[in-house]
């Protein structure tokens, strides 16, 4: 059999596995669009909103700027810091070792510093009507 061709059998092992475009590549696609489409419609709010404040400002209508602490920043300081308590309150009752608390308790601490200093900030500067200590 020297000088002819016998071609070889290919098993399942070596045959080329197809591209397998359909539904996958539609999906896909579609999520892509769908990420660009929210990307557009946050950028033309954000410059819309830019462009008003601009306005306002050259127009010499812009309020001052509000300094008062957002309310939520002393709810989740507060909640954080009560979840890291009843897990050590747990683990005490448990006798065990409390969980992952320590980043919850320095979140929960750090958004009632955030608030006092902004409360106390604001309570200096008499922007509230109230008169500093």
């Amino acid at each position: 059999m020297d000088g002819v061709y016998a071609p070889t059998r290919r098993t399942a092992s070596t045959l080329p596995v197809p591209l397998q475009i359909g539904e996958g590549i539609v999906v896909l696609v579609g999520m892509g669009l769908l990420f660009v489409a929210v990307l557009a419609l946050v950028s033309i709010f954000a410059y819309t909103e830019h462009r008003k404040e601009m306005a306002l400002i050259e127009s010499g209508q812009y309020a001052a700027e509000n300094v008062q602490p957002a309310p939520w920043v002393l709810a989740v300081g507060l909640l954080l810091l009560a979840v890291v308590l009843a897990d050590v309150v747990r683990a005490a009752w448990a006798g065990t070792v409390p969980g992952d608390g320590l980043t919850s308790a320095a979140l929960g601490l750090a958004a009632l510093a955030y608030y006092w200093f902004r409360r106390r900030g604001t309570r200096d500067s008499g922007a509230d009507g109230e008169t500093g200590d």
